[in-house]
């Protein structure tokens, strides 16, 4: 986290670089803020506001704020006339000066320093490269909610190779995996590999459940395929298990047939 230091007695003259290092810093925390919100997209997500509402011959988009290329927009109200065929409305930027911030420099004479930069939706026969159509500009809330529901696929911590083809040859999505959505359902996924063991019953442990990933009451189930018979179990320790009763064949059994089940936090 950068401070800057101004309550030492006696004070100093404040410069540019002082500035420059207070927007830096609140730069980098505004990033922080919107890597969280998953908002570090480089085209338009509507934070708040910007209702659209269609009248009978003008489009009226209220005010908001949105998050584009790692900065915060305030979006003015938009009024444009209802877009027709081949006409889209989008986001665009538009940089302004305030007039409190014309300053006579000591060597470069007079500029502007209040730089304001705002948004507001306009239409076009085409929508600029890095914008997005209003009606595909997502909203925060969804965002939020797609990187909730994206949680990647775990491994089993015995995840052999031989889970499938052999080591050194299995594809990525037969290693054994689960995850866990934002509604507390476990989902698993890959393969074991069955061998043909002559009828004689044989317990797998297909891999271990970590503690919030596990059912409240464990369940088997039966499964049949052709002449194999087996069931597959999932306890409330988390422990997920093959057994074969009767396997007169080789063949892969997918993990994606157990049913999903609600974890347990």
């Amino acid at each position: 986290m950068k401070n800057l230091i101004s309550n030492i007695a006696g004070g100093f003259p404040l410069s540019q670089d002082d500035i420059q290092f207070l927007q830096d810093r609140d730069s980098v925390i505004l990033n922080a803020l919107l890597s969280a919100l998953n908002c570090t997209d480089n085209t338009p997500i509507i934070l708040s506001g910007c209702e659209r509402t269609v009248g009978a011959s003008n489009t009226t988009v209220s005010e908001g704020y949105i998050a584009w290329n790692n900065k915060v927009y305030f979006v003015q109200e938009s009024i444009y006339a209802n877009a027709g065929v081949g006409v889209f409305e989008y986001f665009t930027i538009d940089t302004l000066y305030l007039s409190t911030g014309n300053k006579d420099f000591e060597t470069s004479g007079n500029h502007d320093t209040h730089q304001y930069e705002v948004a507001k939706v306009v239409t076009g026969g085409s929508v600029p490269s890095g914008s997005l159509e209003f009606v595909n500009t997502p909203r925060v809330q969804e965002k939020i909610r797609s990187k909730i529901n994206d949680q990647e696929w775990i491994d089993f911590a015995n995840n052999d190779e031989d889970a499938f083809y052999g080591p050194g040859n299995t594809p990525p999505g037969y290693y054994r995996k689960f995850r866990k959505n934002n509604d507390g359902f476990v989902y698993l996924s890959g393969a074991k590999l069955i061998q043909d063991n002559g009828g004689v019953p044989t317990n797998y442990v297909v891999g271990v459940l970590p503690v919030g990933f596990r059912p409240e009451f464990g369940f088997v189930v039966y499964r049949q395929y052709g002449p194999s018979e087996f069931t597959v179990s999932v306890l409330e320790d988390g422990t997920v298990n093959l057994i074969q009763l009767e396997t007169n064949t080789s063949f892969a059994y997918y993990l994606n047939d157990i049913p999903v089940f609600k974890a347990v936090e």
